[in-house]
């Protein structure tokens, strides 16, 4: 929010008004489904896996009204300084530099244009070209990468976080993140991952294949909330809310 934007926002607060800006309308939809969600599975923390400098976690903050742990992963070096001096304030924000992925080790991050397009896999340009001065790659760097199952898992029970949420924003990593989880895949009341329609980066899975992979492990569809679009307003990536059928399941038991 600009200077210009909050004075206008304040001097309607005093006549009683309420005015809000473009970028926050479009999130809206998402910010009130996920505040529902969140107050009825209980969820007591938030994995952002992807971070970059902590835009989701001032989502959650700020628009979702999130109060619980929200640890947050970003490999790319510069990205996580910023980050990390983000979350110095909040004590139940933790930020860790690594990528999480199929199997702990290192792998290439290649950084783009623009830091929230740094992806573990390369830009793909034969379908569209959107947004392809920032997804082309300026640099290259080897990054760790841990596991859930290894690195979140002792987290959680280390703070006796027992309802976890977990966010995907990988840029085409994020089935590798979740085969990763191993049976701390089963501890989740809910994710959110980006599905893609049209691929932008090479080897990433469809929407298709990550609700082929989700699906049978126990995870159903909440909420479709469009990301991007190409010039002909054709539908790009859109974000996927799922719920634990289980966690779902005793909630319609208590009805």
């Amino acid at each position: 929010m600009n200077a210009l934007e909050k004075r206008l926002i304040d001097a309607a607060d005093r006549f009683g008004l309420a005015l809000m800006p473009k970028w926050r309308m479009v999130r809206l939809p998402m910010a009130e489904h996920l505040g529902s969600v969140f107050r009825k599975y209980g969820i007591d923390a938030v994995i952002d896996v992807g971070a970059n400098v902590g835009q989701y976690g001032d989502f959650l903050r700020n628009e979702v009204g999130f109060e619980g742990w929200i640890l947050s992963f970003e490999p790319h070096p510069t990205t996580f300084a910023t980050l990390a001096r983000h979350v110095e304030a909040d004590e139940r924000w933790l930020a860790f530099k690594m990528a999480l992925g199929a199997a702990p080790g290192t792998a290439t991050l290649h950084v783009a244009g623009h830091s929230t397009l740094n992806s573990l896999r390369e830009p793909d340009f034969a379908a569209t070209e959107m947004a392809a001065l920032k997804r082309r790659i300026v640099q290259e760097e080897e990054v760790p990468v841990e596991t859930f199952d290894r690195q979140v898992m002792p987290l959680l029970q280390q703070h006796g976080l027992h309802r976890p949420y977990l966010k995907m924003d990988t840029q085409g990593f994020d089935l590798e993140v979740l085969r990763g989880a191993g049976e701390g895949l089963g501890s989740l009341a809910g994710l959110q991952f980006e599905g893609s329609i049209v691929p932008l980066y090479r080897d990433m899975p469809s929407y298709a294949e990550m609700l082929e992979h989700l699906s049978p492990r126990g995870f159903s569809i909440s909420g479709l909330f469009p990301v991007a679009h190409d010039a002909a307003l054709q539908l790009l990536e859109f974000d996927c809310i799922m719920v634990s059928t289980n966690h779902a399941r005793r909630i319609l038991d208590a009805q």
